[in-house]
């Protein structure tokens, strides 16, 4: 299955990375055309130009852009020696009052970093040097320019945000580690590890016990 993964993944870079069709669609840009087209060919020269990258880089990327999927998505914490489903570690982080048990969990869920972190540090190699190949000074460079986002407005735009809402910030992270100490039966200045929390990617916020949100929200048809 992995090897129809890396062939499609080929085949699809193969079409993007297509140089004869990426003069066709350079040329027809530069002609005059209703805007609407000319939108959609500057759109589709935009995504082709990170794929005329050397083949032989483009083989090796796709390769562990698959396997590193193939890692993170088989990882199976295991606790005590039982193998525990993602959604079972999710329930333990969400739910979960012992703090041994919630540690125990978190680490064994981690462990797959032992697995990915060389190919992956080899992938953002490559990736960094495809670009450079390009005329890109890398990876994060060449993206932001295929999506026509200009770095210095989008640093300074995070810069200013970040000045902005780190009041607020403050005051809600304050709330949200109160209210996870308080839950799991901690000291009022306890420090919090990362397995105290309910998100072991911290992507989501923890769930409070008032959620002002939910108050607001009742009585109100949500269709």
């Amino acid at each position: 299955q992995e090897a129809e993964v890396v062939a499609a993944g080929l085949a699809y870079e193969g079409a993007l990375g297509d140089r004869a069709l990426d003069a066709e669609v350079e040329a027809a840009a530069r002609a005059e055309a209703p805007p609407l087209v000319a939108r959609r060919l500057e759109k589709l020269r935009l995504a082709m130009a990170p794929a005329q990258r050397p083949e032989a880089l483009t083989e090796r990327i796709v390769g562990l852009e698959t396997e590193l999927q193939g890692l993170y998505s088989g990882h199976r914490a295991v606790v005590d020696g039982r193998e525990l489903t993602d959604n079972e570690v999710d329930a333990v982080l969400l739910t979960g009052t012992d703090v041994a048990e919630r540690e125990a969990v978190w680490t064994a869920a981690r462990g797959v970093s032992a697995h990915v972190d060389a190919p992956l540090r080899e992938l953002a190699g490559l990736r960094n040097e495809a670009a450079r190949a390009l005329g890109a000074r890398d990876h994060y460079a060449l993206a932001l320019r295929a999506e026509e986002i200009d770095e210095g407005w989008l640093l300074d735009l995070m810069d200013r945000l970040d000045e902005r809402l780190a009041p607020a910030w403050a005051a809600e992270r304050a709330a949200m580690d109160a209210d996870i100490r308080s839950r799991l039966g901690l000291a009022a200045d306890a420090p919090l590890a990362p397995w105290h929390y309910a998100d072991r990617f911290f992507q989501e916020a923890p769930p409070l016990a008032h959620d002002p949100l939910l108050e607001q929200a009742e009585g109100i048809d949500q269709l």
